[in-house]
């Protein structure tokens, strides 16, 4: 199975592994966050993962690394959600949409390529 990203989508890809990359190797999750969402570390990892992968447009995942990287797609959705919702600066919040309609298709892809696997 093959599965298509444009080069927007590469570009959001990548930001979102090095901001899960980053948050794994900054100081561990507060227990409040850690309680809200139990597999945080696991997303965290994952995104590592992929990064040291040098994530391409030609990169081979196996049916368990799809189906995580569904999941971290969903925990980023849900925090650029909330990150939109709080937002007071009409520019910030436009390029914050943006994203999130990238992020959007890119799941999609993601999803429908797990479920034909």
């Amino acid at each position: 199975m093959q599965l298509y990203i444009t080069l927007e989508e590469l570009e959001l890809l990548t930001e979102v592994l090095q901001d899960e990359d980053r948050m794994s190797r900054s100081a561990a999750p507060s227990s409040q966050q850690a309680t809200s969402d139990a597999g945080l570390r696991d997303r965290l990892q994952i995104g590592g993962a992929f990064l040291r992968r040098n994530l391409s447009r030609n990169l081979q995942l196996g049916v368990d690394e799809m189906e995580d990287l569904a999941d971290s797609l969903r925990w980023q959705k849900k925090k650029l959600t909330t990150e939109i919702c709080q937002s007071e600066d009409p520019k910030a919040k436009l390029d914050l949409k943006g994203k999130l309609v990238i992020l959007e298709h890119l799941l999609e892809k993601v999803a429908e390529a797990c479920a034909m696997v």
